[in-house]
């Protein structure tokens, strides 16, 4: 069950293996023997726009929780929308294996999200398969694995859309996030300029315009280095 992500259309299908759909009454309820104290839906039912269903072979839960991760990793990446997991259910088709649900509890913002048609469909297919091979091969419930500048860009980046903070803390992760992939560790003078500029490069493939994403990006740096050093931004200027 995920959060953050519209449909215009009933059901989208990926692949023979992966459909996107919307929610339907049945989602919600479950027949329960009577002793059962298991509720089947205990989260915010208001926060689930879309549902998530696919089919994998041979794969244990961890390697399922992993694929998961990523998948909600790339639909974060694909457009702006701070997609949650809100509920999950494993449904196993081996009688090894037992049939479980799992509720989130975590409590997160909903401002970012977006929609997507079936005329989407090809392209999404194809970016979710490339960001699974792409993506760091980290478990997010994990806290042993080394990191490296991707997953820390990523980080970042996930915490500026999904978690409750000031537009000042939520700037300085999202300049962080940028700092991890376009500048390199020993760089110690004009960092904003050499951050600024290469990201509006990059970003001219996306349509922006080179002046104008640079002008921006450098006073995001220049408010990044306010809030770190105890500073906010003046009241009177919150409305650019």
């Amino acid at each position: 069950f995920i959060s953050g992500l519209w449909l215009d259309d009933e059901i989208i299908e990926l692949n023979d293996n992966f459909i996107i759909r919307r929610p339907n009454n049945s989602d919600y309820s479950i027949i329960l023997p009577a002793f059962s104290s298991f509720s089947k839906f205990n989260g915010d039912i208001g926060t689930c726009s879309s549902i998530f269903e696919f089919s994998l072979q041979r794969i244990n839960r961890n390697d399922l929780n992993l694929f998961t991760n990523k998948l909600v990793l790339a639909l974060k990446l694909f457009k702006l929308g701070n997609i949650q997991i809100i509920r999950r259910e494993l449904i196993p088709n081996s009688i090894l294996e037992r049939e479980s649900i799992m509720n989130s509890l975590d409590d997160y913002i909903h401002t970012y999200k977006y929609k997507l048609s079936k005329d989407d469909s090809v392209l999404i297919n194809d970016f979710i398969k490339q960001m699974i091979e792409f993506l760091p091969n980290r478990n997010w419930y994990e806290n042993d694995n080394p990191l490296n500048p991707l997953y820390i860009s990523i980080e970042r980046y996930d915490e500026s859309i999904s978690k409750r903070q000031s537009i000042e803390s939520r700037i300085t992760n999202i300049i962080s996030s940028f700092e991890a992939i376009l500048l390199k560790g020993q760089e110690r003078n004009e960092l904003s300029h050499k951050l600024s500029q290469r990201a509006s490069y990059i970003l001219l493939n996306f349509g922006y315009k080179p002046i104008k994403a640079y002008n921006t990006l450098k006073r995001a740096y220049e408010i990044r280095s306010m809030y770190i050093h105890g500073a906010f931004i003046p009241k009177e200027e919150k409305k650019d």
